[in-house]
């Protein structure tokens, strides 16, 4: 093949954005010429690298987008304080009996209480 005929096809595949095909385009065409591979079989195995490598990237680009924590420990990386610490926390609020109880208002008018059952 000649080269203007190979930076045309460059061309042609950075315009569709297949920058696998573009990348692998001359070592694939030696190798089609070596095995005497059927036009088929070659374009077969271009886009399955194709496909290949769009996969991975999407693959990639949805698991940074997810924002997954790193790869430390479970226990490390979950784990900020332990449930001892949170208990002796709790310890200092309030009682609940000692808490304000808010009556609410139905919308007849009447309080909870009030309502017939």
């Amino acid at each position: 093949m000649s080269s203007a005929q190979i930076e045309r096809m460059q061309e042609h595949l950075k315009h569709l954005r297949l920058h696998r095909i573009q990348s692998l385009l001359e070592a694939s065409l030696e190798e089609a010429a070596r095995n005497s591979l059927s036009y088929s079989d070659f374009l077969d195995q271009l886009l399955a690298q194709e496909i290949a490598s769009k996969t991975e990237k999407n693959v990639a680009m949805r698991t940074a987008m997810a924002r997954f924590p790193s790869s430390r420990p479970w226990r490390a990386s979950t784990l900020t304080s332990s449930p001892l610490s949170t208990r002796r926390r709790s310890r200092n609020w309030p009682p609940a009996a000692s808490l304000p109880i808010e009556r609410t208002s139905s919308c007849w008018g009447l309080r909870e209480w009030e309502r017939p059952t």
